[in-house]
């Protein structure tokens, strides 16, 4: 009786141990007066919602349960109610364990502390670090070219200026990046940094970078939506012909793409919550009302996650042509599809024209410039 006793209080034990184990624990020290606003807000994916604590003594911490990983984001009452905004602070946690957050000053926020613990926490931030300082590199030859690093909106020469440090950004960032998946090819942070930053690398490159993970980080959550994202990419490179797909309407009818055959197609991929993507929509219009007795139609498919939002945003908008909901991942799987708007031209048998990030609203879209080609107005 002692004995089964004794297993039955071992097991107890041990189970309490297992479970208490599988926690995220979150230690922070704030330096500098809170002014008494002495809130920490955490919140993301996979974080209960409405998750505050005080800051006592300069200290925080929050204790989560660990299911998977998950990228946890904070700011503080401070931010919001002195410096009237924030950026919100994010850490990667991929298992369970300690994190400790520093914020050597309350008025910088979170953007400048120091994060050490979990090796997923610190190897992100480290990463981070080293991204901002190719940002640094960038503006210091900008710099050196026009004589200031200026990027604000009443500087005349903004937009070349902004455009140059990008375009540096962009010759440098890459290797960086190719470099430390490289480096840590059986980390999760890795496979993390390279779904953030797919957009940055060629089709080539990030193909690449995946193909070098271990089967373990490939089957992740984010290691199959790298791959499918792979698979969008190359079904939808220019010349391609798209493959034929279903979708519901925002009546809850299928609708589907071969129905279009036979017409030119404007395929603008765009959500309820994003600015650009309903500012372009006035012009849109013009453009339907003035080629759709060419043969020309537009088709909405919105990556929106809440069908409400979504249908919301339709009725407001009032738009005459199909409204489809990305509800089987027809965005990233055939389309490749990581920001919007994201918009393609299609022509009458299918076959993709172009692809353009961002529909200009000022009538100066390279797709709206084809259109013009097309129909000779």
């Amino acid at each position: 009786m002692r004995q089964i006793l004794f297993a039955f209080l071992f097991l107890t034990v041990s189970a309490f141990a297992q479970e208490k184990n599988e926690q995220i624990i979150i230690k922070g020290t704030i330096k500098g007066d809170t002014k008494g606003f002495n809130k920490v807000y955490c919140y993301g994916e996979g974080i209960p919602k409405g998750l505050v604590q005080e800051i006592i003594n300069g200290s925080f911490e929050f204790i989560i349960q660990f299911d998977k990983p998950v990228f946890p984001r904070f700011f503080t009452d401070y931010d919001r109610k002195v410096k009237k905004g924030y950026q919100p602070f994010g850490v990667l946690i991929d298992k369970p364990g300690l994190v400790i957050i520093t914020v050597e000053n309350i008025d910088n926020g979170f953007v400048n502390s120091v994060v050490t613990g979990l090796p997923s926490a610190a190897l992100y931030q480290s990463f981070n670090n080293d991204k901002d300082k190719i940002d640094e590199q960038a503006l210091e030859i900008v710099k050196k070219q026009y004589g200031r690093s200026s990027l604000s909106n009443e500087d005349t020469a903004f937009e070349k200026i902004n455009k140059s440090k990008d375009s540096i950004i962009n010759i440098m960032f890459p290797p960086f990046l190719i470099k430390f998946i490289k480096e840590h090819p059986d980390q999760y942070v890795s496979i993390f940094i390279l779904n953030e930053n797919k957009s940055s690398l060629n089709f080539k490159e990030t193909t690449e970078s995946y193909e070098g993970f271990g089967q373990e980080i490939k089957n992740s959550t984010l290691g199959r939506s790298i791959s499918d994202y792979i698979t969008g990419a190359k079904k939808s490179q220019t010349g391609s012909y798209v493959e034929n797909f279903t979708l519901l309407t925002d009546q809850d009818k299928p609708f589907d793409f071969a129905h279009l055959k036979g017409k030119y197609i404007v395929l603008d991929f765009w959500a309820s919550w994003c600015g650009p993507c309903r500012k372009s929509f006035p012009h849109m219009k013009e453009i339907y009302e003035k080629y759709k007795e060419k043969d020309l139609e537009f088709l909405h498919i919105s990556i929106d996650k809440n069908k409400d939002a979504w249908l919301g945003a339709v009725a407001a908008e009032n738009i005459p042509w199909p409204q489809l909901l990305n509800n089987n991942e027809v965005a990233l799987k055939l389309f490749a599809v990581t920001s919007v708007p994201t918009t393609y031209l299609i022509d009458k048998d299918g076959k993709i024209l172009m692809k353009e990030i961002g529909f200009d609203s000022n009538g100066n879209s390279a797709i709206e410039n084809e259109l013009k080609l097309l129909f000779g107005f």
